[in-house]
């Protein structure tokens, strides 16, 4: 497979994956670091993990949202990381347009949102302005900083394959060829893979789901309890085995 030269790469070397061996990442793994152009500029994982999400319009109902449910994560954010097999399609705009109407939520969370296509840094910015136009058509949202998340620029497939993002690529040669299918990932504050979610490129997803389920992942791990399906804030919780009736009354109180 063709790769970028090191006099191309704004990376050197070491951010090329010719001859590498990538990991198949699991629940739990430690995600992988990794540097990258973007939308927004040269952008790290690990940096981005380590800021806190910046606040979405706030008003004072926002910010008491985001205190009630421990948005401001201590030690950084919480990353919500996906990628959609290409720029300007109807189908991705739809996703990402989705993303971005719910990106205060993500933000009273404590979650940050990273997106990857295949593609220039350029094409991306084109694609962006592309959704914004597409949201202001809805008619319901007219903030004009809405889809301010990065989007990288995965020009040599690099991230792509790190995170398993791509699809069969069989004898593809060149990166052009290449696609990502709808991967998502939730990364916690300390780095681990807590969610992994994979989309054949002809299905859509919920980006509501991803809420719910970001939800559910902080609840479990303020309370140490378990979640049962559809679980929502406020619904009943399940603790778990190992913890006994009398303990469970002590800590939750009845019926929660």
């Amino acid at each position: 497979m063709r790769r970028r030269s090191q006099s191309e790469s704004p990376w050197g070397p070491s951010q090329k994956a010719q001859d590498k061996q990538f990991p198949q990442l699991k629940l739990n793994h430690i995600a992988p670091n990794f540097h990258a152009l973007s939308s927004h500029g040269p952008i790290e994982l690990y940096e981005y993990l380590s800021t806190h999400p910046e606040p979405y319009n706030p008003d004072e109902t926002t910010k008491a949202t985001a205190n009630a449910t421990d948005g401001a994560t201590k030690g950084g954010s919480w990353v919500v990381f996906f990628s959609y097999p290409m720029d300007s399609t109807l189908a991705c705009t739809t996703e990402v347009a989705s993303m971005a109407e719910l990106q205060g939520e993500f933000a009273k969370r404590g979650a940050k949102l990273l997106g990857l296509t295949i593609g220039t840094v350029e094409q991306h910015r084109d694609w962006m302005r592309e959704i914004r136009k597409f949201i202001e058509a809805g008619g319901t949202h007219r903030e004009k900083n809405l889809l301010n998340f990065p989007i990288i620029a995965d020009e040599d497939g690099y991230v792509s394959q790190l995170y398993g993002m791509l699809e069969d690529p069989g004898e593809a040669t060149e990166v052009e060829h290449l696609r990502t299918v709808r991967s998502l990932f939730v990364i916690d504050p300390n780095r681990h893979i807590r969610l992994i979610t994979a989309y054949p490129d002809t299905t859509g997803g919920d980006t509501a789901e991803i809420l719910r389920a970001l939800d559910a992942l902080k609840r479990s791990d303020q309370a140490g309890v378990l979640t049962p399906e559809g679980w929502t804030v406020g619904d009943e919780i399940v603790v778990p085995p190992e913890m006994t009736h009398e303990d469970a009354e002590k800590k939750f109180g009845k019926g929660r």
